[in-house]
């Protein structure tokens, strides 16, 4: 099996994660929101059962793709809820951060399997997610420069 070059600007990554980190209130990040986050988790368990009663039909499967990734994230938000102590019933995961790393990759994964799914064109995925990328990253350029402007 052969692998194409890493082609993720990661240096473009690490600058939209900082910039999103800046962007959160500080009231935001101070506040626990495990009932947000378990709701949001069970929202997607519910989603996943549900889909899982289709009939065998290519709309099925190609909505099951998509509900795998809501699937995964309710894993990771799950996981967030153990790792950070928010449920007083079942204490702090200490495993739980790495769990947390592992679904979200999961998730990752499977979302650009199911855009892979649909264009059946590894090209075709790859520029529609460099470009996402490629666009968020211009976001936070403007976003950066409206800053600048209004010191």
């Amino acid at each position: 099996m052969s692998y194409a070059d890493d082609t993720i600007d990661w240096q473009s990554i690490r600058d939209i994660d900082a910039w999103l980190d800046r962007a959160v209130s500080g009231m935001y990040t101070d506040q626990p929101l495990a009932q947000d986050w378990a709701r949001l988790s069970k929202v997607a368990e519910e989603l996943s059962e549900a889909l899982e009663e289709l009939p065998e039909d290519a709309t099925a499967q190609d909505l099951r793709r998509i509900s795998e990734i809501t699937k995964a994230l309710g894993k990771a938000i799950q996981d967030h809820i153990g790792a950070t102590g928010q449920n007083p019933r079942k204490g702090t995961d200490l495993q739980g951060y790495n769990k947390m790393l592992d679904e979200l990759a999961d998730t990752a994964l499977t979302a650009i399997l199911a855009i892979q799914h649909f264009t059946k064109d590894i090209h075709q995925s790859s520029g529609i997610i460099q470009g996402r990328l490629t666009r968020t990253y211009m976001r936070m350029l403007e976003a950066n420069r409206k800053e600048d402007d209004s010191i």
